[in-house]
């Protein structure tokens, strides 16, 4: 593959490569979730520990290399739908981590506390009713605080004060790390997928056959467009080189880690020819009735 990126300057270079994902994106987002999943495990017989706070952010990427890898078997398999919910989920996975990165323990032990919102809703509703269900639930709940090495009350003072990760809306934290031309395109005008608008529902769910009648449709077979592919490709990228500078921030950056750095680089150097190549026709009406 990368005797194959030798060839690969200019964004004409890769014209007669991305007519077909099979020739060079799907081999580049398989490199990609080999080369992550090594550096994910760089130690052969033994483990990389890290703290409770030091978790949320690997658990956090590790959530995206997950999203990324079944976006990948999605894209595959041409489940278009599947490839947009993996889309939008793993963005904002990223964004999270940046934040989580960037205040430190302070942000993580807020993220950890957070994370109980909803089962601290249920507490307050149910923890004087009879429901037994309800009753493990909240059993569970207390014994996950308890062994946080959080209360109740600190649980309730971080839901109250706080309402939300961070104090802000998702908006506003893409914002702060200076995201906010991917959010419309990405997280916003995806969000039809996760909230089963009826833009999703008429393009991926129906065949419309008139201008006003729509017919039961079967899994619409047809292949996930490259500008998909790169831009996901890109993200889980830049994500992965944002994850690799926190452990070298950390004192956990195997020398493993640092070599295999230089080949994602590479696959990000084509990705980024190959994304080149699509701006320039979007200049066009190549992607009108796509």
């Amino acid at each position: 593959m990368l005797s194959l990126f030798a060839k690969f300057h200019t964004p004409k270079d890769v014209s007669s490569y991305i007519d077909n994902n099979e020739k060079l994106m799907y081999p580049i987002c398989d490199n990609i979730v080999v080369v992550l999943n090594k550096c994910l495990d760089p130690l052969e017989d033994d483990y990389v520990v890290y703290d409770r706070n030091q978790a949320t952010v690997l658990g956090i990427f590790v959530k995206q290399f997950r999203l990324f890898q079944s976006f990948v078997k999605a894209s595959k398999g041409n489940d278009i739908a599947d490839t947009i919910i993996f889309q939008r989920i793993q963005y904002e996975a990223y964004v999270k981590m940046q934040y989580l990165i960037k205040y430190g323990e302070d942000a993580q032990k807020e993220y950890r506390l957070c994370s109980y919102k909803n089962r601290y809703k249920l507490y307050q509703n149910y923890k004087a009713k009879d429901n037994p269900v309800a009753r493990i639930a909240i059993e569970k709940f207390k014994l996950d605080v308890e062994n946080e090495d959080f209360s109740i009350d600190d649980v309730a003072d971080a839901v109250e004060k706080r309402k939300s990760f961070g104090g802000k809306n998702f908006a506003q934290i893409v914002e702060e790390f200076g995201q906010k031309e991917f959010y419309v395109p990405i997280y916003g005008y995806l969000s039809d997928s996760v909230h089963s608008d009826w833009g999703e529902s008429r393009q991926l769910f129906l065949q419309e056959i008139d201008e006003s009648s729509f017919v039961y449709y079967p899994q619409k077979n047809v292949p996930i467009p490259v500008r998909q592919l790169v831009a996901q490709g890109l993200i889980m990228l830049e994500s992965s080189f944002v994850f690799f500078d926190w452990l070298e921030s950390i004192g956990k950056k195997h020398s493993l880690v640092s070599a295999m750095e230089s080949i994602l680089k590479e696959h990000q150097r084509v990705l980024l020819l190959i994304m080149e190549n699509i701006f320039e026709n979007y200049k066009s009406d190549k992607y009108l009735y796509e």
